[in-house]
């Protein structure tokens, strides 16, 4: 939400010259935004599986 207020904010103040340039650093900020949550969730997702084998191996002995 910050990312897009803040480039709201410089479309408003003409920082931002074109609607198509401020659409332009939207979209690509999002996408940047987007795979970085993605890539945290991927992490998360091994990082509790590498546990759940750790206690399944513990469990079998």
């Amino acid at each position: 939400m910050a990312y897009i207020v803040f480039l709201t904010w410089m479309l408003v103040t003409n920082r931002v010259e074109s609607t198509i340039g401020y659409i332009l650093y939207l979209l690509i900020g999002l996408l940047f935004l987007i795979a970085e949550w993605n890539g945290g969730r991927k992490y998360l997702r091994e990082k509790r599986k590498k546990e759940l084998d750790k206690m399944k191996t513990r469990d079998m002995k």
